[in-house]
């Protein structure tokens, strides 16, 4: 739809391949890592990504690369192919995964607090596997929060989609 990230449709054992095109705009060659993630609800809501390290639970581990790393050499692009596999109990709705390409070559400050800088983007790929699918969001608990500076208080809502849909929903 806006050609930020792959959608597709996918049947349980079915597979599908394609690839993302690594850019380099820089006068050096650039080192990255390649690695699927799972898509994950954000705690503010939207998408967020698992990290590198994390276990593979959802959709992320449906997806493989080839490669673990690629070289963009300077001023140039390199295609990073992938594949997806839906395994044959993949259930009816839509699954988040992303593919993502991290610098290979992270910075550190030094001194005696330093801090590592971790440079990553993620393209995300959403599945949809067919079937009877509905969109539910379920209510987990609210919490009131009186602002020290006013008068005025703010609320915490802590929803989950239940469904097999993708939404967003609004109070």
């Amino acid at each position: 739809a806006t050609r930020a990230y792959f959608i597709r449709n996918i049947s349980p054992n079915g597979s599908m391949s394609d690839a993302i095109i690594a850019f380099n705009g820089g006068s050096r060659a650039l080192p990255l890592r390649v690695y699927p993630v799972d898509g994950l609800t954000g705690v503010t809501s939207g998408v967020v990504y698992g990290n590198r390290r994390a276990a593979l639970t959802g959709a992320g581990s449906w997806v493989t690369t080839d490669v673990s790393q690629v070289v963009v050499p300077p001023h140039s692009q390199v295609r990073v192919p992938f594949t997806v596999h839906a395994p044959a109990n993949a259930s009816a709705g839509e699954h988040l995964a992303g593919l993502a390409l991290e610098a290979a070559d992270a910075r550190r400050s030094g001194g005696r607090f330093s801090v590592t800088e971790v440079l990553r983007t993620v393209v995300g790929i959403e599945l949809r596997v067919p079937g009877p699918v509905h969109t539910a969001i379920a209510l987990r608990r609210v919490s009131v929060a009186a602002q020290k500076s006013s008068s005025a208080s703010s609320f915490a809502v802590d929803m989950i989609n239940t469904g097999q849909e993708l939404g967003k929903p609004t109070l």
